[in-house]
């Protein structure tokens, strides 16, 4: 728990400064937790999905790490509704 909410934190800090590197350094640590607790899912946004697909972008060794977010995440729309990343 206190790894997500300082993984958060981390993600708030980057996204005031702009800093893509600690963006994809926060992704990285958040993947790490999320591997080690195999029952919590990810849960991404449009917002948090655009900024991964930004950092992937940014960061070509970060790139295998995003692509296993994305394969493992269910996504919600702004409204909260489930929904398939494609539609």
């Amino acid at each position: 728990m206190r790894m997500a909410i300082f993984t958060n934190k981390a993600m708030e800090i980057a996204d005031r400064l702009e800093n893509w590197s600690l963006r994809e350094r926060a992704f990285q640590m958040d993947l790490e937790r999320h591997e080690r607790l195999v029952n919590e899912p990810w849960v991404l946004d449009d917002e948090e999905v655009r900024i991964l697909a930004g950092t992937m972008g940014r960061f070509p060794n970060f790139r295998a790490a995003g692509w296993r977010i994305l394969n493992e995440a269910r996504f919600i729309d702004a409204e909260g509704g489930a929904r398939w990343l494609g539609a």
